[in-house]
C-alpha cells in the first residue's frame, strides 16, 4: 500500500486543485496518509501545491523542501512533486534548488501528476513537465472533497485584467469559463451526493461568460443556482469590486440561497506606495471612507457601496493576511471602513427582496 499526503499553501483555488490531486492519486491506487492507522514517518509521495502570491512562498517551499531531504535519503524510492503557481512560475529552477525534488508540474496540467510519478520512478531522472495553457479544465478530474457537505465547484480559471500588483494572470493563463449547463449539472450532482453549500470559484467571477459573449452571465448563474432543490447556500469568489455591477447585486437579492457576502480581494498598501496598481474599483469616498462604484441600479439602489457605517463585523468579507507586512496603513483603514458595509449590504438586499 503506498501512501500519499497534498500540502496546500495559497488560495481558495489552490484548495479545490489539492481535492483534485487526492482524487488522482487515489485513482492510481495511492492512500491518504492521515486515514492509515499506523501510518509511516513520511508518505511514499509528496505533494507540494504552492503559491507564488503569498509573501515567503519561495521560501516555505524551499523550507520545507530542506525537511524532506533527510527522508528522501532514507528512502530513495520516496517521491516528492511540486505544483501549482511557484512551479508553474520556477520552473526546473526548483530542480536546480533542491535536486532531490522529483516531479514539478503547473497549473495547466495537474491531471498529468500520476504519470509523471511513473514516469521519473521509472526513469529514475526528475521529470519538469509545464504547460503554456490549460490542458483540461479541472473539474473533469476525479476528486477527493475534504467535505461531505461543502463544496468548491469552478466556474472559471485565469483573469483578462493586468494588474499591476498580481502575477495571477501569468500563472493561471487567460480566463477560461466553463459553460453554465455543465456548472449547474455538477452542483446537481453535489447535492445528490448530500452537499449543501457550494462556492462558485474563479479569479474574477465578476467577468464569468466574457469567453462565450454573455457579460451578464454571472448573475444568470446565480439565479439558476436558486432554482436547485436541496442546496441550501450558494458563496462566491473572488468578485473584485472594478467588474461588480447592479446585476450581481439584482440577482443576489431574489436568490434564497444566496449568502449576502462580498468577499472583496484587496491589495495590501497604500495608493501612493503602488499597492493600487492598475487596479480600479475602490475609490475615496469624501475622505471618510471607501466606495466601490456601481452602475446606478432600479428602486433608488445607491450608486455606490459607501463603506463608513459603524462596524458590525460581517457581511463583508476583507482578507487581513497582508497586514503588517510593509506599507499598509491604507489597507488597515479600508478594512475598519469595510467592516460596517455589512449593514448596507444587509439593508439593500432584505429592500430588493
Amino acid at each position: 500500500m503506498k501512501t500519499y499526503e497534498v500540502r496546500t499553501y495559497g488560495c481558495q483555488m489552490n484548495v479545490h486543485d489539492s481535492e483534485r490531486l487526492s482524487g488522482l492519486l487515489e485513482s492510481a491506487g495511492y492512500v491518504d496518509i492521515a486515514g492509515v492507522l499506523d501510518p509511516p514517518e513520511t508518505a511514499d509521495v509528496v505533494v507540494f501545491n504552492t503559491c507564488a502570491v503569498r509573501e515567503n512562498a519561495d521560501n516555505k517551499l524551499y523550507g520545507n523542501l530542506g525537511q524532506l531531504r533527510p527522508a528522501k535519503i532514507k528512502n530513495p524510492d520516496m517521491q516528492i512533486a511540486v505544483g501549482g503557481c511557484l512551479a508553474q512560475k520556477d520552473r526546473a529552477t526548483i530542480i536546480d534548488r533542491a535536486p532531490w525534488v522529483d516531479v514539478v508540474f503547473g497549473t495547466h496540467n495537474i491531471g498529468s501528476l500520476p504519470a509523471l510519478l511513473d514516469r521519473a520512478r521509472h526513469n529514475k531522472a526528475a521529470e519538469v513537465e509545464i504547460l503554456e495553457s490549460l490542458d483540461v479544465f479541472p473539474s473533469t478530474l476525479p476528486t477527493r472533497r475534504d467535505s461531505a457537505y461543502s463544496a468548491w465547484v469552478s466556474i472559471s480559471v485565469g483573469c483578462n485584467n493586468t494588474c499591476t500588483f498580481c502575477i495571477v494572470p501569468a500563472l493561471r493563463g487567460k480566463e477560461k469559463d466553463r459553460r453554465p449547463a455543465e456548472i449547474l449539472a455538477e452542483i446537481e450532482a453535489l447535492v445528490a451526493q448530500g452537499v449543501i453549500e457550494v462556492t462558485l470559484l474563479g479569479q474574477n467571477v465578476n467577468t464569468y461568460g466574457v469567453e462565450f459573449g454573455d457579460k451578464l452571465a454571472f448573475g444568470k448563474l446565480l439565479r439558476a443556482c436558486g432554482q436547485i432543490a436541496g442546496l441550501e447556500r450558494v458563496r462566491f469568489t473572488s468578485p473584485p469590486p472594478a467588474a461588480l455591477t447592479d446585476d450581481v447585486l439584482l440577482a443576489l437579492a431574489p436568490t434564497p440561497n444566496a449568502v449576502p457576502r462580498l468577499p472583496l480581494p484587496l491589495p495590501s498598501g497604500a495608493p501612493e506606495g503602488g499597492g493600487r496598481g492598475r487596479e480600479r474599483g475602490l475609490e475615496r469616498a469624501g475622505g471618510t471612507g471607501f466606495a466601490a462604484p456601481l452602475p446606478h441600479g432600479p428602486d433608488g439602489v445607491e450608486d455606490q457601496l459607501r463603506f463608513g457605517l459603524d462596524p458590525i463585523g460581517e457581511g463583508l468579507d476583507v482578507p487581513r493576511a497582508a497586514q503588517g507586512i510593509g506599507d499598509v496603513h491604507d489597507t488597515g483603514l479600508l478594512h475598519d471602513h469595510l467592516l460596517g458595509a455589512a449593514c448596507y449590504l444587509r439593508l439593500l438586499l432584505a429592500r430588493l427582496r
